[in-house]
């Protein structure tokens, strides 16, 4: 039996693949409230992730996205 993968191998998987993650996501899909933490630890070990404002019926929340280098 595989071992189950930890949230923050799931966030990452996903913002690698190009996925904007708010909190209301990580709840739904990784069972994860505290989502900020994850992406801190998640930049702590280099990984370049990206924050965003999004808005919705007048509400603001944050979006997380992988950061993909820029080619000049």
């Amino acid at each position: 039996m595989k071992p189950k993968k930890s949230q923050r191998d799931q966030i990452l998987e996903a913002l690698k693949a190009g996925d904007v993650i708010t909190g209301i996501d990580a709840l739904s899909r990784f069972r994860c409230f505290s989502l900020p933490q994850r992406v801190k630890e998640l930049k702590n070990a280099g990984f370049p992730i990206a924050k965003k404002m999004i808005a919705s019926n007048g509400k603001y929340f944050a979006g997380y996205y992988f950061q993909r280098e820029q080619v000049a």
